[in-house]
């Protein structure tokens, strides 16, 4: 980041290695961008994938979303809607707005194998209680899941929203 020292990406990137070799998950993910990028190294996006899926596996939630965008693309691996799924919830989960965000489009779009206004409502009404941002950004799809939810389970997926809220904030 250049504080206190100027920016200097190669030696960032072999701290990031050291930190990475022992297995901390952070710097896995710092290193991933990095190979991604090409920054302080050379460009290698097989590489990149393998630190973003041994940092997602150690709960590192930006590798989680990170490599659910990257199945979901196609970017580095083949595209994947079932993997995309697993780690956009796994991100979802612990907290990511936009990866909740994406597991509600899913379940709203059937992108999951099957739809679930039930599910979707219950994450973007999470995402946003979130944030104000989200929250605007949310409010189309939250109204016309509600015209087309029956009460009881909109109260119902409004409840469990409360709770993981109650339970993760």
């Amino acid at each position: 980041m250049g504080l206190a020292v100027g920016v200097d990406h190669r030696a960032a990137s072999e701290w990031y290695r050291k930190a990475a070799d022992q297995g901390n998950a952070a710097a896995q993910y710092s290193l991933a961008t990095n190979f991604a990028a090409g920054l302080g190294v050379k460009r290698d996006l097989a590489k990149a994938i393998e630190l973003f899926r041994a940092a997602a596996e150690r709960q590192e939630v930006r590798a989680q979303f990170e490599l659910a965008r990257r199945y979901e693309k196609g970017d580095g691996v083949a595209a994947d809607a079932v993997r995309a799924t697993k780690w956009y919830l796994a991100a979802a989960t612990q907290g990511h707005v936009l990866a909740q965000i994406a597991v509600a489009k899913r379940f709203e779009r059937g992108s999951v194998g099957r739809i679930s206004l039930t599910e979707a409502y219950t994450w973007y009404y999470i995402a946003s209680r979130r944030d104000t941002t989200f929250a605007r950004q949310v409010a189309e799809p939250l109204r016309q899941i509600e015209e087309r939810l029956a009460q009881v389970d909109l109260a119902d997926a409004r409840e469990r929203a409360e709770t993981w809220l109650r339970e993760n904030l």
